[in-house]
């Protein structure tokens, strides 16, 4: 099973009563959920995106998490922001039963995603409304896909997944694969007069460009996700679009999975949405309806599997 580390004081909003960290395990153990361990982790404060960075001794943080910064000097490109406990713990594929409402977007996926053009021909997505973020959860979010990049997609390989706000989406979505002039976008992180970047341009000089580029090689095309009126939510599985990046003020999220078979984004694309729905027990879980050339589907598909 793969394991994530949940900050303790996150968990512990969850419970009325201030209990210490021997019950907490206990309450763990209790709901079938093993307990790895409880560790100390040193977080660092980027001084470019304002986001903090978790790191366990005798690791450190070299770069920032989110928008690639390099850790060199303390004061200038980062600050210590202490120290916080994380409880490791083991991820479930068992999952309370939730229901999907139909949230009125749907993505075409063009006859031009395909193994052989773009890589990633398959793409699950669901609309998750009336979300409330703060630090720690925007935090457990994070860890949370980056810990499902690396258990079931296998590096994003097998699978990636993309996080956007709504708000601003049309509600038409388009996964299209283009050639490396046909589009500009500003990637996340970027900003500047030259900021809009093609594909090729991403692989090569940002920094999640460079560290992914290599499930793209030897492809003509790019994967696209883009709305109707022409936004650019983000190139899978490299990067989002800074344009619809996940604040604070959030709301309302677009989630998208793209892989190479159907089965690892479902799979993704489940675990991620209900773990949002436990942490955040107000939000709704909307679906997607899914267009290719020949069929339609509706994600997420929530329904118990049996055993």
């Amino acid at each position: 099973m793969p394991v994530v580390g949940i900050p303790l004081q996150y968990l512990r909003r969850f419970y009325k009563e201030d209990q210490g960290v021997d019950a907490l395990v206990a309450v763990f153990h209790e709901m079938g959920c093993s307990v790895d361990g409880i560790e100390s982790a040193q977080r660092r404060l980027c001084k470019g995106c304002g986001e903090t960075t978790e790191y366990v001794l005798p690791q450190t943080a070299d770069l920032c998490e989110s928008c690639g910064r390099e850790f060199k000097a303390d004061g200038v490109d980062f600050e210590n922001a202490g120290p916080i406990d994380v409880v490791r713990l083991e991820l479930l594929a068992n999952r309370p039963a939730y229901s999907a409402e139909p949230s009125g977007y749907e993505v075409t996926v063009d006859g031009n995603v395909s193994l052989k053009t773009s890589f990633r021909p398959h793409i699950a997505c669901a609309v998750v409304r009336n979300v409330a973020f703060d630090e720690d959860t925007i935090k457990s979010l994070m860890k949370l896909q980056e810990n499902l990049h690396w258990a079931l997609g296998r590096n994003r390989k097998f699978g990636a997944i993309g996080v956007y706000d709504l708000k601003g989406l049309n509600t038409k979505i388009r996964y299209t694969a283009v050639k490396d002039d046909e589009i500009r976008f500003v990637p996340l992180n970027i900003s500047g007069e030259t900021a809009a970047m093609s594909p090729c341009q991403i692989l090569s000089s940002h920094p999640k460009g460079k560290d992914f580029a290599h499930l793209l090689e030897g492809f003509e095309r790019y994967p696209l996700l883009i709305d109707e009126t022409g936004a650019v939510l983000s190139m899978p599985p490299i990067i989002n679009s800074e344009s619809t990046r996940v604040k604070k003020n959030t709301t309302d999220l677009f989630i998208d999975v793209t892989g190479l078979n159907a089965a690892v984004p479902l799979t993704m694309l489940n675990i991620l949405v209900t773990s949002i729905k436990e942490a955040v027990p107000q939000c709704r879980i909307c679906s997607v309806k899914i267009k290719r050339p020949d069929r339609e589907a509706v994600t997420p598909s929530l329904e118990p599997l049996p055993f």
